[in-house]
């Protein structure tokens, strides 16, 4: 939603563990020839990136989607696109994001040249209980369903076993849905959930019965 005559976004979210496979994609993503080495491919993009606001006006905005996959060398290579006549301009941004897994990954001592080029971090934190409760009848309600469905026991226990992570809230309540659909049950209990959940590979043991 951003201004196009303000900012040009460049995304992508395939992400090579290499650094020689990372400039590909990002050459290909600029659209930029391709080259066959590294250092050419680094120098067209870091080019192109820095020349592009002055020779064609947007603002570039490069995001780097689903980075928890990104290797120590990859996220340095990003540190070296963004070092540029001694910072004197900022020529593009930059916009990172993934899981806490990424994270885990910055905090790399080698990385700290990287972490003090970064001007805002932000952090999403898991759901609360009244958060899953309310997200969980959002998405009956948008199916058209009976948004007590899952009783409060029920999504007690599905909180519990994902922790309020979204994506472990949907994988759970997803597997529930179907295995009550092919046990034709038309209400999910607290009993049910805990059943599922304990019999899910990823998380078995989670809750209680």
């Amino acid at each position: 939603e951003l201004d196009e005559a303000r900012f040009h976004v460049i995304r992508f979210t395939y992400l090579p563990s290499t650094t020689v496979g990372f400039l590909r994609s990002l050459s290909r993503a600029l659209g930029l020839p391709m080259r066959l080495h590294g250092t050419d491919l680094f120098d067209a993009a870091q080019q192109h990136l820095v020349t592009y606001a002055q020779e064609n006006g947007p603002h570039p905005l490069l995001i780097v989607d689903d980075a928890e996959g990104l290797s120590v060398p990859v996220l340095d290579l990003l540190r070296r696109l963004t070092a540029w006549d001694l910072d004197a301009e900022e020529h593009f941004s930059l916009l990172i994001s993934g899981t806490e897994a990424m994270l885990r990954t910055l905090r790399h001592e080698s990385l700290a040249p990287l972490r003090s080029r970064v001007a805002y971090t932000h952090g999403l934190r898991p759901f609360s209980l009244d958060d899953t409760r309310n997200y969980v009848r959002f998405h009956l309600d948008l199916g058209e369903r009976d948004t007590k469905l899952l009783s409060d026991e029920a999504i007690k226990k599905l909180f519990q076993a994902s922790g309020g992570k979204p994506r472990y809230i949907n994988q759970l309540a997803i597997q529930t849905l179907i295995q009550a659909a092919v046990m034709g049950r038309e209400k999910i209990t607290g009993t049910f959930m805990a059943e599922q959940i304990n019999n899910h590979p990823f998380y078995q043991q989670a809750v209680g019965g």
